[in-house]
């Protein structure tokens, strides 16, 4: 079936309603006895506009470009608030996270009703991403970003089930590789008899006023002695091997070196390691009196750390 696309920029909730209607007859279908399933599989559905007291805003990064360089790898948002509760506990939202993967291009979710669903107290989830209105009233989105199913049924390709808790795998779309979404919504609805020119009943609604941005940094493994043995105040060297596991981040600006009290040490420069890439710093230290036995390996590439023990025996 086609569904229907809705043009206007904002719309108020009974429209919203009407644009949802036809969907009832594509999330459920009717068994033997009569009694609604689900179908087997989440599904991407057309843009739509919902208000924003069922939406989740995402908070502005306020970090400085220049002391956070790395891309934005994931947007998270977890709601805390209900904004609309009808029906039953099954067909009411408990929780909702939503999580947009940019470099993989998908969402998925963990949704959680108040009770288990059965075939009489199904209902239509929905979860989705998208930009508030210039008014600030509404979440919407010019493009398909939106993915629903039906709460009640067995697990599917793409979806898991389990009693009150869903959970959509990534589900891929190419607007989820986008850095353009500013708000995101979970809700659940009535799903109308097949063949129905009902309106559907918006059920519940969750969402929350922030969201956690998620970087994507470079990933440090460091090779080093576990032990050196220092002999007074002589210079010894100590090797020091950098692996950048990122498989996208090239780590720039890496220092190296050694810290602990009493411990003279250099600082190696290495430069950019682009991503799998390894390089080796090759670390001068030395002793003074009295000098701690404990010390570390430190790399740094701005804001980013990785230490490993190091004895000084």
């Amino acid at each position: 079936m086609s569904l229907t696309r809705l043009l206007a920029p904002t719309l108020p909730l009974a429209l919203l309603a009407t644009a949802l209607a036809a969907l009832g007859s594509a999330s459920a279908v009717t068994d033997d006895d009569g009694a609604r399933t689900a179908t087997d599989a989440p599904t991407i559905h057309t843009p739509y506009a919902v208000p924003m007291d069922s939406a989740v805003r995402l908070r502005s990064d306020r970090v400085s470009p220049r002391k956070r360089p790395w891309p934005v790898r994931q947007r998270v948002g977890v709601t805390v608030e209900d904004t609309d509760r009808r029906g039953v506990p099954a067909q009411q939202l408990r929780s909702a996270r939503i999580v947009q993967d940019l470099p993989t291009g998908t969402v998925s979710a963990s949704v959680t009703l108040r009770a288990a669903p059965t075939a009489a107290t199904d209902s239509m989830v929905l979860i989705g991403l998208g930009k508030v209105s210039a008014d600030g009233d509404y979440c919407q989105y010019p493009g398909e970003a939106t993915v629903y199913w039906s709460a009640y049924g067995s697990n599917a390709t793409g979806l898991l089930r389990d009693g009150a808790k869903m959970t959509l795998l990534p589900f891929p779309a190419d607007v989820f590789a986008q850095n353009r979404f500013n708000c995101a919504f979970a809700e659940t609805w009535q799903i109308e008899p097949e063949g129905s020119e009902q309106w559907q009943e918006l059920l519940s609604g969750r969402g929350a006023w922030s969201l956690k941005t998620v970087y994507d940094t470079p990933t440090l493994k460091l090779r080093s002695p576990k032990s050196v043995k220092t002999v007074g105040s002589r210079w010894k060297t100590v090797k020091v091997k950098v692996r950048n596991k990122s498989p996208r981040v090239t780590a720039p600006k890496v220092k190296v070196t050694v810290k602990a009290g009493g411990v003279t040490a250099t600082t190696v420069k290495l430069g950019k390691i682009k991503p799998g890439a390894t390089k080796t710093a090759k670390v001068r230290l030395r002793t003074l009196p009295g000098a701690a036995r404990k010390a570390k390996v430190v790399v740094r590439t701005l804001d980013v750390t990785k230490k490993r023990a190091l004895r000084l025996r």
